[in-house]
């Protein structure tokens, strides 16, 4: 395990980010900082691609509000799969509900 400092550039503050190497695979954790497609969040300033997201809605809008609302500045775990999807890397990421239920990302969530 290392924890690699990320800068953010430009008067933004770094942040750290603990990556634990095992083999090919690899666990990640931090903060989930940005969103931007529905199937990827960020963690600091690595990109993940969410194994096999499904979003039960009507649009991609529509998913990708439920996907901002839903895990926006969450801590989050991320079991990397060593696998790339156009140079990103792929994984299963977990956020957790304050009453300690866990959500997994990657599976069909439906948006109310």
């Amino acid at each position: 395990m290392f924890i690699r400092r990320i800068r953010k550039g430009r008067g933004r503050p770094s942040i750290d980010v603990r990556v634990t190497y095992l083999c090919r695979e690899a666990d990640l954790t931090g903060k989930i900082e940005d969103v931007q497609r529905p199937e990827s969040v960020w963690i600091g300033a690595i990109k993940v691609r969410l194994r096999a997201p499904y979003i039960l809605v009507e649009s991609r809008e529509d998913a990708l509000e439920f996907m901002r609302a839903l895990a926006m500045n969450r801590d989050v775990e991320c079991s990397l799969t060593g696998e790339r999807a156009e140079g990103v890397l792929v994984g299963n990421c977990m956020i957790w509900e304050p009453d300690g239920r866990e959500i997994d990302l990657g599976v069909r969530q439906t948006a109310k």
